[in-house]
């Protein structure tokens, strides 16, 4: 049974219902309770939001981070709790707008004691241990900690899994990522340049790729499992970004061709944590589009005069690529970052609309471990804001992709007291492994996108290895799903007083910060679903073919109960085009994209043939250049108009559950492309794959949603074409 986030003591009452009643005929709520054998620790073990193998022992007693929601009294009603049941407390907690955060040590189960106390709880963490003070140790004592690690990390014996980096090489020999890295998984374009990673670049990312939190790995006295290898192509071999000699479509293509040819069958995230320096990504460029045609399943054919990428409609195999956004150059941080930020744009080939393109935010605020040359300094970025180091599209024309998808843990900067300098300081980056060269030391720290990106692939591998069946379209749609925006972004984007200026920040933001937890099953007070198929788009005329109409196995008796009870409707549609890269003419209506999705809503006075009758119409106004999906309503978060730049588009309804209830299905359709014109392309026979996720949210859902959803979960999907 699924007990909702916050509805502990609303399954307390009907328990101590079900023990009064007992002794009659037909007790209180027995269908639901009859056939419970044991309650156990289930309900805090639900709380917990970070890696499951972090998780303690039920009776180990360890620093916990807690969630309380903000309530009047809630501190001293828990710490009455932590009191009569030997719960130590933290004296430091920081309040945010709907929680409050403090540290407890304590066990599991002392926190299970009372089934009404877990109401206060909203999410169990470990607590965040800084490390990168580790980097700056001794090299012997740095070496116990990598013994440490090493005794307790488990390698992945799935062979068939890998994030794959595309970067300066991986250091052969360094302790930590020996286990997950073979000889024959290590490529490098040119055998001049050998295998031995010249630059470091490779080697810091690899681990954060292979371990995700390595400060977290390093810290923690669990196990650690990993799920996935790695595999590593040499792409560069000198110090900076790409060199302009290099056509790095081809390099890229070359890359992949010697990963699959030396493992054919393997599943893996391509990890590109290298951009052309100072080269925008508002159009597509050569690279750009070698990327997108590499993700929609392009073959490569490398001969020694070139690389061509081959169009095969019948052996496609799609590839998901994981590509940084470019960072902020050192001489050009400011006080004002956020300006900053906005004034540098994304860099090629991060505009490629196929690719997971990953910004950077910060929660790296404390200065504790600081050098001593940075006494006074203070963090630069607040907690939660974007990275001082990440680039945006905010300046790109409206026209353009909506990048980056996501954010992730980019570090931050320090500002002295005057707040006229800035600069880099260990204390507030990523720790990850270094380079062991002249200097034995195995760990090291790296800001900026860099990090972000190898975090996010191995965060898109973590969901491979949980759903082995997933598409890569299907992973990038979870992994975006699952993004959401913290405090100082949400505030920024509620500020926004129309949608044009909302999707300006969703430039630098992107969807937010995305989580593993909620990217691999459902989220507190959450229920996702998850649609993988194929559609025909065109028509052999090229008219516009099918549309795929899904029914929501949505409560609507339930939803119609909870009246005006708050929900949020999050929808992500994630697909592959075969990108047109000409620039003549590229930013016409469907010049570059084979194709366009979008997805509609069924509106609260619909029927289902109304329904179908606006789509229709819709899709006919959108050919001819009109914009009818506006009129929509303003309680999507970018709207329809806003939210279709790329072939990612992903929104967010906010409305009641008595409206929810009334729309209960979601449409899928085409809106033309290249190939829509193209007598080239056998339309008749064109097929592509798009993944849909939706979801429901609510902090205040009662249980009985959850247990009728659970009734209808075998409902097929309908599709209408």
């Amino acid at each position: 049974m699924f007990l909702p986030d916050g509805k502990a003591s609303y399954f307390q009452r009907r328990l101590n219902q079900y023990r009064d009643t007992l002794q009659e005929d037909a007790p209180r709520h027995r269908a639901l309770l009859d056939t419970i054998d044991e309650i156990s620790l289930a309900t805090v073990h639900a709380l917990w939001t970070d890696r499951i193998d972090d998780r303690p022992g039920d009776d180990e007693v360890v620093w916990l981070e807690l969630w309380l929601r903000r309530r009047p009294g809630e501190l001293d009603r828990f710490a009455d709790f932590a009191e009569a049941t030997s719960v130590q407390l933290s004296l430091a907690t920081i309040r945010f707008r709907d929680r409050l955060v403090l540290n407890a040590r304590c066990s599991l189960r002392q926190l299970s004691v009372t089934l009404n106390s877990i109401d206060e709880m909203a999410e169990i963490r470990r607590p965040a241990t800084p490390m990168a003070w580790l980097a700056s140790e001794q090299a012997f004592e740095q070496r116990d900690w990598v013994d440490d690690l090493l005794s307790r990390t488990q390698a992945a014996t799935d062979e068939e899994l890998a994030v794959a980096l595309l970067d300066s090489g991986v250091q052969f020999g360094h302790p930590l990522l020996n286990h997950s890295l073979r000889a024959s998984d290590a490529h490098t374009l040119h055998q001049a340049w050998g295998l031995h990673d010249a630059i470091g670049h490779g080697t810091t990312m690899a681990g954060i790729a292979l371990y995700g939190d390595v400060a977290a790995a390093a810290a923690t006295t669990s196990t650690v499992r990993l799920r996935h290898r790695l595999e590593s192509v040499k792409i560069l071999n000198q110090v900076g970004h790409a060199q302009a000699s290099e056509v790095y479509g081809a390099v890229t293509a070359n890359a992949v061709a010697r990963l699959e040819t030396q493992a054919p069958t393997r599943r893996r995230v391509f990890s590109l944590a290298t951009t052309a320096e100072d080269v925008s990504g508002e159009r597509p460029t050569a690279w750009s589009a070698a990327i997108d045609a590499l993700a929609v399943g392009a073959a490569v054919d490398v001969t020694a005069t070139g690389v061509t990428l081959l169009d095969d409609r019948n052996d496609r195999a799609p590839r998901l690529f994981v590509v940084s956004a470019g960072n902020v150059r050192s001489h050009h941080l400011t006080p004002n970052h956020l300006d900053v930020s906005d004034l540098r744009p994304i860099e090629d080939p991060a505009q490629a609309w196929n690719a997971l393109t990953v910004g950077a935010y910060t929660e790296s605020v404390d200065m504790q471990h600081a050098p001593a040359a940075f006494h006074g300094y203070t963090a630069l970025a607040a907690h939660g804001e974007l990275s001082p180091f990440s680039r945006t599209s905010t300046t790109w024309p409206a026209v353009s992709v909506l990048k980056p998808d996501i954010v992730m843990e980019g570090g931050n900067a320090a500002i002295d007291a005057t707040g006229s300098t800035v600069d880099h300081c260990a204390a507030l980056e990523t720790l990850t492994t270094r380079r062991m060269d002249a200097v034995a030391a195995p760990f090291t720290t790296v800001a900026g996108t860099s990090p972000a990106t190898a975090a996010a692939a191995h965060l898109a591998a973590a969901v491979m290895a949980e759903y082995p069946q997933l598409w890569p379209e299907t992973v990038r749609a979870l992994v975006v799903q699952s993004a959401r925006w913290t405090g100082p972004m949400s505030k920024q984007i509620a500020s926004a007083t129309t949608k044009q200026a909302k999707t300006s920040l969703l430039r630098r933001y992107g969807m937010g910060v995305p989580s593993l937890v909620r990217a691999t099953r459902s989220a507190s007070d959450s229920l996702t679903l998850v649609v993988q198929q194929h559609i025909s788009p065109f028509s052999a005329d090229g008219r516009l073919r099918e549309m795929h109409r899904h029914r929501l196995p949505w409560p609507v008796q339930v939803l119609q109960s909870l009246g005006a009870t708050e929900v949020d409707l999050r929808v992500t549609l994630s697909y592959f085009i075969e990108p047109n890269p000409s620039r003549r003419g590229w930013q016409g209506r469907y010049g570059y994209a084979s194709h366009g999705l979008r997805f509609d809503v069924r509106r609260p006075t619909e029927t289902s043939e109304e329904m179908n009758q606006r789509l229709n119409k819709l899709a006919d106004d959108l050919e001819s250049g009109g914009n009818s999906a506006a009129s929509d309503g303003p309680q999507w978060v970018l709207g329809s108009t806003q939210r279709v730049r790329g072939s990612l588009h992903s929104d967010v309804w906010r409305g009641s559950a008595a409206e929810l209830a009334s729309r209960g299905e979601i449409a899928v359709f085409p809106v033309g492309g290249w190939t829509k014109e193209a007598k080239s392309v056998d339309r008749e026979e064109l097929k592509v794959r798009y993944a849909l996720i939706v979801s429901i949210e609510s902090a205040e859902i009662d249980l009985d949603l959850w247990a009728d959803v659970a009734a209808q979960i075998n409902v097929p999907i309908e599709v209408t074409l």
